[in-house]
């Protein structure tokens, strides 16, 4: 409902017109309060720190630290895997794709990927733990049940 045209702008509208917290907001929306400003607004403080996303450096940490850092050979990107480069004494080289790199540490150096990932407070993002992780969110957001078990028929009232 809004005010027509000369009357107060405080006009409070009906209980079907709006929702309580609506009529009280549209009923105090001009007090001020000691820092002058309106008292159903909320300032945010700009300086205090939100949620912080994880840098992409953070989230391919496991990969830094497992392989070299990525190099050019032929157009495409490649990175050496540090331990199977000292094992053989000769670069042994992979595409550097998050998922190639993380199928070999997990075919490779499982054991040493998990002790890494332990002390270093890492989530494993070798293939087979992620999709453990998934299945795990997909089980938890099973399908609703059914009503029907629930229902019974009940007999119909005649009215005379």
């Amino acid at each position: 409902m809004r005010p027509s045209k000369g009357k107060s702008s405080n006009v409070t509208p009906g209980p079907s017109a709006a929702s309580s917290s609506q009529v009280r907001l549209l009923a105090g929306s001009n007090e001020t309060g000691p820092d002058g400003l309106l008292k159903d607004i909320t300032v945010v403080d700009v300086d205090e720190p939100g949620p912080v996303k994880k840098s992409r450096a953070d989230r391919s940490q496991d990969i830094d630290t497992f392989f070299s850092p990525s190099f050019i050979k032929d157009g495409k990107k490649y990175r050496n895997c540090t331990p199977c480069t000292k094992l053989q004494k000769r670069p042994v080289s992979f595409v550097n794709e998050a998922t190639t790199l993380q199928w070999h540490q997990q075919a490779t150096h499982k054991a040493d990927y998990l002790k890494w990932a332990a002390a270093n407070n890492f989530p494993s993002m070798l293939p087979q733990d992620t999709k453990q992780q998934r299945d795990a969110v997909t089980a938890s957001k099973q399908p609703q049940t059914s009503l029907d078990s629930h229902l019974v028929s009940k007999p119909q009232l005649s009215i005379s």
